[in-house]
């Protein structure tokens, strides 16, 4: 989303584009890989000196996922690309959220994916927009299928999900899921 605006919205145009219908939407978003220093931080609560939070940044869900990290790292796993990122607005360069992959992928080519946005930055693109960034990235890098479960509550999110590209799969008490097919 360019300043919270679909681009159908703005108008925005990529230069030399031969479909003239298409829009532009430059990207809101980075990903930046979540490495031990900064997960040690998120799970302190403190930014450092090179790091700008958003002001509800971290959020428990980062703090769980900083948690996770440092624990896998200490047993020698390596999720190569398949590990946790950091959102950050680049706008701003402030951290806004988080997403990654709970492991990566299974026989199947089957790899989950979590994230979160600060309430500060909702309804802008931002979470639609890491979802897509991190499908992309598991495509790249041999995934097939990637699975979503959100709280069957959580309208948002699920919303984030269908806008991604993902399709209802199931409904439990816990979880909705959904699924992307990326094998094409």
């Amino acid at each position: 989303m360019c300043g919270g605006l679909d681009a159908k919205q703005n108008g925005a145009m990529k230069p030399n584009e031969r479909d003239r219908e298409t829009p532009y939407v430059p990207a809101a978003i980075a990903l930046r890989r979540l490495d031990l220093e900064r997960a040690r931080a998120i799970v302190d609560g403190t930014a450092g000196d090179d790091a700008m939070w958003a002001e509800d940044y971290p959020m428990p869900g980062d703090v769980e996922a900083a948690q996770l990290l440092l624990r896998r790292a200490g047993d020698g796993e390596d999720e190569g690309p398949f590990g946790m990122y950091e959102i950050i607005e680049i706008a701003t360069g402030a951290v806004i959220g988080g997403v990654g992959f709970h492991r990566p992928p299974n026989e199947n080519g089957l790899v989950e994916i979590g994230y979160g946005v600060v309430p500060t930055r909702w309804d802008q693109g931002f979470g639609t927009e890491a979802v897509e960034e991190a499908v992309e990235l598991a495509q790249r890098n041999g995934a097939r299928v990637v699975r979503a479960r959100t709280e069957p509550t959580n309208v948002g999110s699920r919303r984030v999900l269908e806008k991604a590209g993902f399709s209802f799969l199931a409904l439990d008490e816990e979880f909705a899921t959904y699924e992307i097919d990326i094998s094409l």
